[in-house]
Parts: structure tokens; sequence; C-alpha cells
């Protein structure tokens, strides 16, 4: 019988075919493989890996889970089947034996496999134990025909669930798919069990030493290739069968236009029409030289690009106008991937894409433009408004960067490469020809330089990628003279030396200034009031200038403002931190930027130094890493007014365990602030025309002074495709010490706070309670739970937590209400309409 006359029978899922899910699933890794330039080997594995791992759906026990699940009793059947109702291990185990066929058993291709289509329910972890040492099952009894079983032993189960499979018609499926096979049957399955176990004569270990040799031997000829093999083939499978899912059918594809290569150009024409003097005239300068270089790179010899500019240079438009123009000159090229530190920031540069898609009378629908952070909508809307698509479909759009300008965070980025996660390493193989852009670069750790670069180049070479680096100071990730990198700007050194907006003013540094701390946090207390002192001073001399002083934590920042405030009741101040919610942190720089700056007082933590666009006269930094100390300077003077000034200073104070210490400094490491202090030691002020030299200077410090010990530990884990180690906990099974797995942002206690500022934010959490107290789809309740969790974000504050042994495990989003409202529960915890969240009982934050 032919497959088409086949009556296929068997489910996927409620009410699909399992013919066809698969079917679909391999149609759309084909659509994805013909875009790509895989070795074959590869590419063999992944139509493997995609048409072979829902194999195990074809026993009675999961098609009897899933008629339980139709009528309502999932849950009860799958308690009563137990592992009979797992089919990934049973799939995993023939994918691995249909690869042996193509390659020996000791290859790495047919481990690749069986590890994908193993966790394609869960999270890559390590391959040696996860075939040496399976997990335990569970051993109470389960159900099957009428009768309990007891079987403890996993091969067992997998024997009973082999025994019952319908091989008959999953081999006419695969016919359906243009595959052959043999020797698939109950009785070839425990010929395949023994050859992947391995026999008396030649033990599991044995066996698995040939495959370490030759993991080890493919290490030695292309360090973490398999690293990105086995991240491809999981990225891939969990696209095509989630998208399948989510679609019921083809994945949808967006056929976007790509942007003109004169969209930047177009704009500027409009939107700075007539601008004149100095500045601006570098500026163009600049833009046409970066515009001119990119026309004339070979992307056949180098894929990384840098642009090095002054802060207020116009990077952003810089590079966005290279983006453009690398997309059109190279016909694979399909989508600029545009990365920042902070989310805020995304906000403010999706307010200038739109103004560029409005100047030019562009539409602004997805397929254009798309944000993807944790904080985003989960809408998209195509090119032709014919479709829109909201929840899953919304969200797996974004994730899959299907739009010509996606801006995203360097977490979404990294997380997304350097991941085991499931829902995480689909953006993976979706970054495939694109632009990425990685503006604000040394916000990367040093520690994970090395790390980055090595994964960078796998991801430009394998996926047919570009990087273009932007800053205002150029970390040493890639080596220009070892031609790792291409410099876009023809001389920085000359555009930072053509400048002089800016004095950097460092004789403060020599003798820091006190404040005292208690165990309630920072306080003002007499006789420690010098920084408050020589800041009113300061203040009274030179507030129509406008004044921003920026420190290291947000409890320093508000003894000073408190202090401030006092002595200056009727001048304006604004307060800027982390304790202040989304929503105001958003409208009070919308104010200082419409005021210019002018007769302002700004006191701030460091979220405002990277890419927030305000232009104040004066900046009062507290001693920050150098690069942090230009991004600060970067606030001041940006369009070359009068002379701007940047005045560094120290703050110490006593600890609660009595220790006296710079206050904020520990949050930056030693190896960065020992750097900063070697550069500027022989300097009471620099002028801005000096900076790159020192940056420079300052980052090859810090890259000499750093152990590359995790970047190694992290290597060496992923070479042997350790991933649980690499990214979950860092056990190294077969190492006496662990390793520090990667984390881009350090994981900390925090309690998140909801604050109920205003109608919106209590609409939205009266919806969040009645759907938390809805009965319904779960599903559905979850998704809708995000998009309301969304819409709550500019009400939202994280506070860390101090740790001990009475909270360190608890979670909470507790209820904030303003000062002034008369409310139950608003006693610990109020919003203060300057300071924003104020703790008032608990000493623990």
């Amino acid at each position: 019988m032919s497959s088409s006359d086949y009556p296929f029978r068997l489910q996927s899922h409620p009410g699909k075919l399992l013919v066809t899910h698969l079917t679909q699933v391999l149609a759309n890794g084909d659509t994805y493989l013909a875009r790509r330039n895989l070795p074959q080997p590869l590419h063999h594995a992944l139509r493997l890996a995609l048409v072979l791992h829902d194999l195990g759906k074809a026993t009675p026990f999961f098609q009897g889970y899933l008629a339980a699940a139709a009528a309502g009793n999932g849950d009860a059947a799958q308690a009563e089947l137990g592992y009979l109702k797992n089919h990934a291990r049973l799939s995993a185990l023939w994918a691995w034996r249909f690869a042996c066929d193509q390659w020996h058993d000791t290859h790495p291709l047919p481990w690749l496999i069986y590890h994908a289509v193993l966790k394609h329910h869960g999270h890559l972890g390590n391959l040696k134990e996860l075939v040496l040492h399976p997990p335990h099952l569970d051993p109470r009894p389960f159900s099957h025909d009428g009768k309990r079983h007891q079987l403890e032993n996993l091969g067992d189960r997998l024997m009973l669930m082999s025994a019952h499979l319908d091989y008959t018609e999953f081999a006419a499926i695969l016919r359906a798919n243009g595959i052959t096979v043999d020797r698939f049957d109950h009785h070839h399955f425990g010929a395949l069990c023994e050859l992947f176990h391995g026999r008396k004569r030649r033990p599991r270990g044995k066996k698995w030493a040939g495959v370490a040799a030759a993991i080890q031997q493919a290490n030695q000829q292309q360090p973490l290739h398999l690293f990105f093999e086995q991240s491809l083939i999981f990225s891939v499978l969990l696209t095509c069968d989630k998208g399948e899912c989510i679609f019921d059918g083809p994945i949808y594809h967006a056929d976007n236009p790509k942007f003109p290569a004169d969209l930047i150009d177009r704009y500027k024409a409009i939107a700075f029409a007539g601008a004149a003097g100095r500045l601006n005239q570098l500026r163009e300068q600049v833009y046409r030289e970066v515009g001119a270089a990119v026309d004339t790179v070979d992307l056949n010899q180098q894929r990384f690009y840098s642009i090095n500019l002054p802060t207020g240079m116009g990077k952003t438009l810089c590079v966005l106008n290279a983006a453009v123009r690398l997309l059109q000159r190279e016909p694979s090229l399909r989508k600029i991937v545009y990365c920042l530190p902070f989310t805020s920031v995304i906000d403010q540069l999706g307010g200038i894409a739109r103004d560029i898609l409005t100047k030019l009378d562009l539409p602004d629908h997805s397929a254009n433009l798309a944000l993807l952070h944790h904080l985003a909508e989960l809408h998209y809307r195509d090119a032709s408004d014919d479709h829109e698509f909201d929840n899953y479909q919304g969200e797996f759009l974004i994730q899959q960067l299907e739009a010509n300008l996606t801006l995203t965070t360097f977490y979404q980025l990294l997380h997304g490469i350097l991941t085991h996660r499931n829902r995480d390493i689909r953006k993976f193989s979706a970054l495939a020809d694109s632009v990425i852009i990685l503006d604000e670069v040394q916000s990367i750790p040093v520690t994970y330089w090395a790390l980055v670069r090595q994964v960078f180049t796998l991801v430009a070479e394998r996926l047919n990628c570009v990087f273009v680096l932007v800053t205002a100071t150029m970390p040493m990730i890639f080596e220009a003279a070892e031609g790792q990198i291409q410099e876009l700007v023809s001389d920085p050194r000359a555009v930072y030396q053509a400048l002089n907006r800016i004095t950097l003013d460092c004789a403060l540094l020599k003798k820091p200034f006190a404040l005292s701390q208690d165990e309630g946090g920072l306080v003002p207390v007499a006789g420690d009031r010098e920084f408050c002192d020589f800041l009113a001073a300061e203040i009274a001399q030179h507030a129509a200038a406008g004044i921003l002083v920026i420190v290291n934590t947000r409890a320093v920042a508000r003894v000073i403002y408190r202090e401030i405030k006092a002595r200056f009741p009727e001048r304006e101040l604004v307060f800027l931190s982390g304790d202040v919610t989304p929503h105001d942190r958003l409208a009070r720089i919308t104010a200082v930027k419409k005021a210019a700056g002018a007769n302002l007082v700004i006191i701030s933590t460091q979220l405002v130094e990277a890419g927030v666009d305000i232009d104040l006269g004066r900046v009062y930094r507290q001693r920050a890493p150098l690069d942090a100390v230009f991004q600060a300077a970067g606030r001041c003077n940006r369009n070359n007014g009068n002379q701007g000034r940047v005045i560094l200073f120290r703050l110490r104070g006593q600890t609660p365990t009595g220790t006296t210490r710079d206050l904020g400094e520990i949050i930056y490491g030693d190896v960065a602030m020992q750097a900063t202090q070697q550069v500027l030691a022989t300097h009471k002020s620099l002028q801005e025309s000096a900076f790159f030299d020192c940056a420079q200077t300052y980052f090859a410090t810090v890259k000499a002074g750093v152990s590359n010990k995790e970047t190694r530990d992290l290597c060496d884990a992923l070479k042997c495709l350790d991933y649980a180690a690499a990214f979950r906990d860092g056990k190294r099974r077969d190492h006496n010490q662990p390793i520090q797995p990667f984390r881009l942002i350090e994981e900390q206690d925090t309690q998140s706070f909801l604050v109920l500022q205003n109608d919106e934010a209590r609409r939205r959490y009266a919806e969040y309670q009645a759907l938390s107290d809805s009965d319904g789809n779960k599903h559905d309740i979850a998704m809708q739970h995000k998009i309301i969790l969304r819409a709550l974000a500019p009400y939202t504050l994280s506070v860390y937590r101090r740790r001990n042994a009475s909270d360190a495990t608890q979670t909470f989003f507790d209820i904030v209400y303003p000062a002034e409202a008369d409310a139950v529960g608003a006693t610990d915890y109020v919003y203060d309409a300057e300071l924003g969240l104020v703790i008032q009982h608990d000493a623990c934050f």
C-alpha cells in the first residue's frame, strides 16, 4: 500500500494526525534549510531530527493520553500512565539509530541528534550524563490493559513501549516524506538498545570513551564547532515544531522588502535640514565617511566592524545607515538586529525608528519595526495589514526576528546564543542573515570578552551574519591589529581631537567626601555633610547651566536628594533612580529634554549614562570605571554650547559592620576600579580630545588584569556539550571544582513591587486579579497573565534584598500605594511622588 493510500489514524495533538504534524515540521525545516549553506551531514542530521522527534507518540499509551486530554482528563491519565506517556526517549533512540546508519556510532552527529530529540520538551543538559546515567524512574506502579504493572527499570519500560508502538503506520509516515528505512520494528529495537547501551564485551563506559575521543578531535579541529551544531539542531527543531503547533500549519514568514539604501540619507535631509555649526559639520563628515567605507568593505574577508565615535556625534544614524547599505549590498542579508544594554534605551531608540518611518511615509508595522524584550507587546502586524498576530503567534514572530529592524537587548541576544533553555535557544537559528548591531558594547562584562569573540565568530561564519560594534569607548573584545575587526571611521582619534566640549576634573579624587550609613541605610548626619555642602555651593553658583549628579547606588542618591531639597526648597529638582517607576522615569527624562537642561538640578544613579540623550552644562560623577565616567561625560555639553565640565568625586562611609570604604564601588569590581585609578592618577584634569587615548589605555589595562578562567571553564564545558554546567548550575561531574555558569546579569535576591499610582495601573491590576481567580484553559490564562504583566511593567519595581535565612527563598509581588493614599497595606511600603519607593519598616532592602 502506498503512503498516500494509508489510513493514518495516529495523532500528534488532539484532532491532528501525526503524519500531518511531522510532514509540516519537516517542511518548515526545509524552508529554513533552503536559505542555509550548511554542510551536507549537518543538513541531513537536522532533517532526521525533524521527522523523527515525535516517533514515540505512535504508542497506545500516548494515544490514550491524548484521548483522555481531549475529554478533560489529561492530568489523571498522565498520573496513571507515568513514564509510558513519555515519547521523547523512544524517539531519540530511533533517531540515533537512523543517524548511525549514516555515520559510525562514535561519530558525534548521532549523539547530537539524540540529545536534541530527547530534550525537545525540556532543556539541553550534560550529554555524557544523559547517556551514561539516565534519570531514575518513578517506582510507582502504572496501569496498562486494565492491570497494574511495576517496572522499575528504564529499559523494561522502553521495551514495553516499543512492543506496542505502531511501526507500520510510522513507516508509512516516513515513506510519505520520502524516507525509506529497514530494520524498523520491535525486534530491532532490542538490538538498537544493545548497541546504544553497550554489550558486556563492550560496556557503556568504553563505548562512550570512543564518542568522547571523537568529540575531542572535532574540538581540536574547530573549537566550539560541536556546540554550534548542537545548539543549531535544537533551535531549528524547536522552532519548526512549536511553529507548526502555533500556526497549525506552515510558519508565517513575512516577505518584507528591504529598507532602501538611502533610507537614512533621506531622513537626515528632512529632519536636519538647515542644521549648521561646526559640530554638525563634523557629524556630517563622519556620517559620510562611514557610509563610504561600508560601500567598499569586503564581506568575504571581514564580518566584524566598529564605529568608535564620541557621544553626541550621531552614532545611531551612522550605524543604521551602515546597516541598510550592507543589506542592499549583500542580497543574502535580510534584516537588522539592533542590540542595546537596557530596555529603557530600546524604547527611546524605538521612538527614533518610528520617526524615521513616519517622516519617510513608511508604515511602522511589525514587518518594518519590532521590539523584543521581556516587556514588549506581543503583537505582530504584517506589511499588507492582511495579517495581525496576537498572543502566541505574535510572540513567536517577534522572537523569530521577522522584521526589517528588531530592537532588542544584549540579554536577549547573548542568552539566545549562550543558553540551554528551550524557549531562549529558538532565537539562535533566527539570527541567520542578520546585520547585528551592538550599541554601547562596552556593557558586555570583560570576563566574557574571549567567549563572546569565539561565539560571535562562529555565528558570523555559519549563520551569515555581520556584526557592527558601536560605542564612544570601544572595548578590546576584538583586536583590530590582528585583523579581527575593521574600524569604519578612518581616524577616530582625530575626531576626538577635533572636539573641545568637556573638561574632566579629577582634582577632588584625592580627598573623599564622607557620608554615614546606619542599619537602615545611608542617612545624612551632623558632621558628615561635606559633599552636600560642596554641592550646595556649586548649585548656587552654576545652576543656570544645568547640573547632573550621578552616584553609584540608590541609597546614596536618596540621601543627597533629601539634603539638597531641604536646602533649596523652591528649586526644581529631578530625582532618577531604580526606585522610581519606569512610567515616572520616562516622564521626568522627557521633561528634562524639553527644558534642555537649563536651571535644572538632577540627582540620579547611573541609569542615565547609556543612551539617554540629556544635555547638561555640569556633571558631577561619583568615581566609577572609566568607561562609565566617559558615558556620564556624554550627558555634558553634547551640542557644543558653553564649555562643559565633569567633576569626579569620591564618597566614603561606614558599612553596618563598621568598616570604612568607598561607597558603592564594590558593584564594579576591583579590576575596573584599579585600572581607572591607574589611568587618572597622573591627571588633575583631562580634555575631551584626550578621551580616546585614555580609553585605549584603560581597556588594555582591564584586559591584562582580568583572568580568562571563566571563559576557559565555559568553553571546556561547551566543548563537552555540558550545557547544564555552562548555563545552569556550574557542576562539572568529572571535576572537583564547580565553574561559574554564564550570567550576563548576576542573579541576586530581588523583590517586585507593583505601584498602583494611577487609574491605568489599578485597572490592569484588577484584570490580573480577576484572571487569577478564573477557570479556563491554563495556556490561555497564562498568555493573558503575560500580556497584563507587560502592561503593568511601567508601574513595576525590583529592589535588591539583603540575603538572610528567613527571606532568601521567598518571592513577593507586593502592592504599593502612593504615599498620600489612604489605603490598607500602605504602611510598610509607600510610593513617594519624588523619591519613588520608600520602605518604611524593613531594613532587609
